[in-house]
Parts: structure tokens; sequence; C-alpha cells
């Protein structure tokens, strides 16, 4: 039997046409290298190619996570919130996803988000999707027409011109002994004035700003409320139009009673007699019913989340005053009658010196306790020595 051989030639020019696994030593070790991260006493594993991601990073730049780099255990440790750095974790592993857990508090997040450096856009995109609304921060006008006209575009400016307006209206016309209906309209004006109270008033704020959120889902509301308007307005219309005694001459005059029916309000100046009519008022209510009830609980979680953010923010205003401000050390020859806004060089020098010497007293205390202990070890290692001979 004879074995036919190729030409070497011919096989190493097949081989160089298919790709070749090259192995780089140092590239491979560090894409695959392992790093435990002990948040707290929870250990969590993942790779150095995740952190690289975001370089600029506390986690990410291998300068700045050094310092937390503990060489007996191989470790980095950060005594920090542990639910926290789940997300933060997974802020790596998925490539810029930030979500925070349900039991970790806005704030405390935050702070986290702050300490792992993840940067601006990461926090703008976390109070994005809790609801926050940003605020568009505008330069100062360096010209003063520019800022007569920020002046007037000021809704509060704007309530305040409204309602003083119908008084130099009033005072320059001719038949204020004779007021018209128009004039009545106008010095109606003046109760606006009353929003005014929203800048004194938390829960009006809160109020503005639900409304002001919700606004997407009271444009839906309005607008089926329109289109329910116009169809039972119609429908009833020609419902009622063979009866001699029906109360709707025209489908406009049928929408009062679309509305009021819509509401379930039922005032019952304007009632259909007939059998259809009837019909179609079920229905209307039904549908006035069904297309209130849609909306209303959205309004409703954004009126529960604004109004918790604020106390949250008020509790936690409260406690970040309390616990600011020191209390100065009293001294028992210092009268308390005097407030430490009155408090002379001479006095303040007696307390600095009364809470030296307490500390030099805790300090001689300190070392006579250890003195004993000391004592007390070697007199039971001499006693054991003793006993063993």
């Amino acid at each position: 039997m004879t074995v036919a051989t190729g030409d070497p030639t011919d096989e190493a020019a097949a081989l160089a046409g298919h790709p070749q696994d090259t192995y780089n030593p140092e590239t491979d070790h560090e894409c695959c290298e392992r790093v435990v991260i002990n948040i707290s006493g929870l250990r969590f594993e993942t790779q150095l190619k995740t952190l690289a991601q975001f370089p600029e990073t506390l986690l990410g730049d291998p300068k700045k996570r050094m310092r937390y780099f503990d060489p007996l255990r191989n470790e980095y440790f950060f005594d920090r919130n542990r639910p926290s750095f789940d997300a933060i974790l997974y802020y790596y592993q998925s490539g810029g996803r930030l979500r925070r857990p349900v039991n970790v508090p806005l704030d405390i997040f935050s702070e986290e988000i702050r300490f792992y450096e993840l940067g601006e856009e990461a926090m703008e995109m976390f109070r994005e999707d809790e609801g926050y609304i940003k605020e568009e921060e505008r330069p100062l006008p360096e010209n003063e027409f520019q800022r007569q006209a920020g002046f007037f575009t000021n809704i509060m400016n704007i309530i305040d011109i409204v309602a003083i307006i119908p008084y130099f209206i009033t005072l320059g016309t001719e038949l204020a002994e004779k007021p018209e209906d128009g004039q009545q309209v106008i010095r109606l004006v003046r109760v606006f004035r009353i929003f005014k109270l929203s800048r004194h008033s938390k829960g009006l704020q809160i109020l503005g700003q639900t409304l002001k959120a919700s606004m997407r889902e009271l444009g839906l509301l309005i607008f089926f409320l329109f289109i329910g308007v116009i169809l039972f307005s119609s429908a009833v219309y020609f419902a009622e139009a063979d009866e001699s005694e029906s109360q709707f001459p025209s489908i406009p005059d049928a929408f009062w009673w679309a509305v009021v029916s819509m509401t379930t309000v039922g005032y019952g100046d304007m009632v259909p007699t007939t059998i259809g009519g009837k019909i179609v008022g079920s229905l209307c209510a039904i549908a006035g019913v069904l297309t209130i009830a849609l909306p209303v609980p959205v309004i409703v979680s954004n009126f529960n989340y604004f109004y918790h953010r604020e106390t949250e923010g008020e509790e936690q205003a409260q406690y970040l005053q309390v616990t600011s401000c020191p209390k100065i050390p009293s001294s028992p020859d210092l009268k308390k009658s005097r407030s430490a806004s009155t408090i002379s060089k001479s006095d303040y020098m007696e307390i600095q010196e009364g809470v030296n010497n307490s500390n030099e007293d805790f300090r001689e205390e300190n070392l006579k306790t250890a003195n004993c202990t000391l004592a007390n070890t070697n007199y039971v290692n001499i006693t054991k020595m003793l006993t063993d001979v």
C-alpha cells in the first residue's frame, strides 16, 4: 500500500488562510483576573474587565481603589451600605444601567453614587428615574430690559398684575357708579390673588407639583371627556328628537347634560323621557365613571410621592440641624443663666482648662487600670509557673 504525500508548501498555504489562536499571557490574565470586594463583611467577586468599563470611577481606576486594598486578605474593603452595592455592581455589569433597590432610601443611595464616583450622568439618570423634576439653570441677564422681561414672565408676578389691573380699570371708568357685567367680571379677577398663598403653604406647592407631573394623565382625562360629551349629547338628541316635550332642542344644548351625567353630578334640570334617551343616559353615566376612575390612581400616586419626598426632606433637614450643633461643655464655675453667645474670653479659658483637666484625669485612670491589669496578668503567670514546678 502506498501513501501519497502532499507538498509541504500547499499545507502551509492552507493553514495560513485560517485564523490562528494567539495567546497573550498579560492581556488574558488581566482580562480574566478576578477581584474580591468586601462591603462591610459581604463579599462580592467580579472580573477586572467589568470594572475597567468605567475607568473614571472609584472601582474602575486602579489608583483610586488601591487605598482600600487589604493585602492580608487580598481584597478591597469598603465600609459602606451593603444593599446599595448590588445596584452599584450591576451598573458595571450592565454597562451603565442604574436602578435603586427598593429597601434603600433615596438619600443613602445618592450618597453611595457620590462615594463610588459614578459621575454626574449617572446621578442625573438616577434622579430622572426617581421622578425628580430637573430645574433649568439660566444665567442672570446682563441687560436691564431682560431682567424686567423676566420679572413679567414669572407666574406669581402675572397673578399680581392680573389682580391689580382691574382696580385701575375701574378707577379710570366713568361708569363706576353703574357697573355692568363686564366690570363685574373684571373685579372678579381680583380673587386670583389667593394663589399667592402657595408661597407659604407646602400643601399647595405639593398640589402644584402633582398637577404639573400629571399633565399627561389630565390631558387624557379631558380628551376622553370631550369625546364622550360629543358622542352622548348627539345620541341623546337623536333619541329625543321625536318627543314633543324634549328638553334637548339641539346638540350643543345637550353638552351640559352630557358633562353633568359623565361627572355623576346629575342636577336633573335636563332629563330624557323616552326609553332610548334613558338608555343613552345610563351608558353616559357608566362611561363617565370608567373614564374618570382610570387616571385618578396615577394622580394620587404622584401626590403621595411628592408628599413623602417633602416630609423626608424636612426630617432629614431637622436631623442634620440637630446633629450639626455640638453642645458647649459646661463648667461648675460658670453660671447657668449665661448663654453661649455671651461667654467672655476668661470664661472660655476656664471651660477649656476644665476640659483639659478632665481629659488628663481620664488618661490617668486609664493608665492605672492598664497597670492593674498588667500586674494581675503577671501574678497569674507567676502562679502558674510555681504550680507547674
